[in-house]
């Protein structure tokens, strides 16, 4: 019970809230309102009568209103506000009738709409086009969160993985990405977003337009990033820098191109097991010799004998079809 208190507390002190945070608290809604309930009174209580965001009593009963409202047509419309939204409603109700929550708290609920998931095996490659006509190409091992239609003053998803997106420019609802620990903004571009939990860094790349990167909790210290720039977030030491190691195989990837220019042998593996759904491990004494290399629309097997050449190293392939690179001597 302390680890949900611990998080229902920091969601609520937060200006904006993610995805997760509202699936959060909507969870917590219907399993224990008396907690939200409870936390709210604590947060805000101290301060209902200076604040200048709470909601006055005729907010609040337009709101009440509003919600009877769609409780009443629950038998016209039960597909489209449905019974879990009924009991979030309810719980919703108690809360604002209070005068706990601001509008920049509330409205991410009753604003929201119904949250879709599209997730991709190793080897798998999925093209999929939001409600605004933005389209995206997901790269294997990856996971896309993201509403059934756009609503508010911003579009956001979330990215578990690898995403190539071409945003439809929309200046007044900028295109957002919550990936891991970072956050992307954009309002009309093409650009690629990695963020793999296992793997120790994330990247932006962009191919066309303007994109802005900056950390969860800092999004007023973005890094503008233009056309053939990358910025990297280093998990490990918890900083986002300019990339000197741009690889066009960030762009590219969604048509099976992989163009890389002083990147780690490591990283470079990491990308065709993605790719071809294969482990494929580099010798400790090779994975981080730096690649030059071209490839485009090639067989596996051909990749991996060029690169091999390259870090001076032999390949051996396993029963399961798994392949260990070897870096003979010295390697690189």
């Amino acid at each position: 019970m302390e680890d949900k208190r611990q998080r229902v507390q920091s969601i609520l002190v937060k200006k904006e809230w993610s995805i997760d945070d509202r699936n959060f608290i909507l969870k917590t809604l219907e399993e224990d309102r008396n907690l939200v309930q409870e936390i709210s009174r604590e947060f805000f209580s101290d301060s209902i009568e200076n604040s200048q965001d709470l909601l006055t009593r005729i907010e609040s009963d337009r709101i009440l209103n509003d919600i009877n409202k769609e409780i009443g047509k629950v038998g016209q419309k039960e597909k489209v506000f449905g019974i879990r939204n009924l009991t979030v409603a309810a719980s919703l109700l108690l809360l604002v009738t209070l005068g706990f929550f601001t509008r920049k708290y509330w409205s991410p609920l009753l604003l929201s709409e119904r949250t879709l998931s599209v997730s991709t095996q190793l080897g798998e490659i999925k093209n999929l086009e939001l409600a605004d006509g933005s389209s995206v190409w997901l790269n294997g091992g990856s996971k896309l969160v993201y509403p059934e239609k756009f609503r508010g003053g911003t579009r956001l998803v979330s990215l578990e993985g690898e995403a190539f997106f071409e945003v439809k420019s929309n200046v007044s609802k900028p295109f957002v990405i919550e990936s891991g620990d970072i956050t992307t903004t954009v309002v009309g571009t093409a650009f690629n977003v990695r963020s793999y939990k296992e793997d120790s860094i994330s990247a932006v790349a962009v191919a066309s337009g303007i994109v802005k990167v900056g950390l969860n909790g800092n999004e007023g210290n973005q890094i503008k990033i233009n056309p053939d720039e990358e910025v990297v977030y280093n998990k490990n030491m918890g900083t986002l820098f300019m990339s000197n190691g741009y690889s066009q195989s960030q762009i590219n990837w969604k048509d099976r191109e992989f163009k890389y220019s002083a990147i780690p042998l490591g990283l470079v593996l990491k990308d065709l097991q993605r790719s071809f759904n294969v482990e494929i491990i580099p010798g400790e004494n090779i994975k981080n010799c730096k690649i030059f290399a071209d490839f485009r629309g090639d067989e596996l097997n051909d990749m991996l004998e060029v690169l091999k050449s390259l870090v001076n190293a032999k390949i051996l392939q396993k029963e399961n079809g798994s392949y260990r690179m070897i870096g003979l001597d010295e390697g690189c």
